[in-house]
């Protein structure tokens, strides 16, 4: 389930505004993620998306390798720049998702790997710890059941949090973790 499987899209740059096409599968490179939650304008989260985006975010944090550091004052370029940014809003050309996750600065020389993501969810009411947490597994370089190697069924226990499904289960499972774990620890 971590990237590369072998059964998915390699990771592709995107600019911040929406990917273009189907983003591929990235991981960061890092053990401790920056993150901001989008605080004005289009994108911005209301106070109970951003309590959402700070549990699914320590969904990971307190039960893998994974640390968090929220960035109150985001970089989007250069080496120190944020790993992750939540914004809420539609995302054009992704009319079926409730959420998407893309590249915006993959790593040089690398085909897996990015430096700085963006996170979209939709509004009214979408946010939740574990639609977030589900987002922030792809940043960490896990896929869906569908892009697994061996390819495993979106409702299989061992595809945990990152199943495409609706509703998402309500942990982030033994497997995702362990692989999480593994690769970063």
């Amino acid at each position: 389930m971590l990237t590369p499987t072998g059964n998915q899209i390699a990771c592709i740059d995107s600019p911040e505004s929406s990917p273009t096409a189907d983003p591929g599968n990235c991981r960061t490179e890092n053990t401790t993620w920056t993150w901001y939650m989008d605080s004005s304008g289009e994108f911005e989260l209301e106070a109970e998306d951003r309590t959402a985006a700070s549990a699914g975010i320590k969904a990971w944090s307190s039960s893998t390798v994974i640390n968090d550091s929220y960035d109150s004052t985001p970089t989007f370029s250069g080496a120190a720049e944020t790993d992750v940014v939540f914004q809420e809003g539609y995302t054009t050309g992704f009319p079926c998702c409730d959420g998407v996750t893309w590249c915006v600065d993959i790593i040089d020389g690398t085909s897996w790997e990015c430096d700085s993501f963006y996170v979209r969810i939709r509004g009214a009411g979408v946010h939740n710890k574990w639609l977030v947490a589900h987002e922030s597994g792809h940043t960490l370089g896990l896929t869906h059941g569908r892009n697994a190697k061996p390819v495993k069924a979106e409702s299989d226990t061992l595809v945990g949090i990152m199943g495409d499904r609706d509703p998402l289960p309500t942990a982030l499972g033994s497997e995702p973790k362990a692989q999480v774990d593994n690769f970063y620890g």
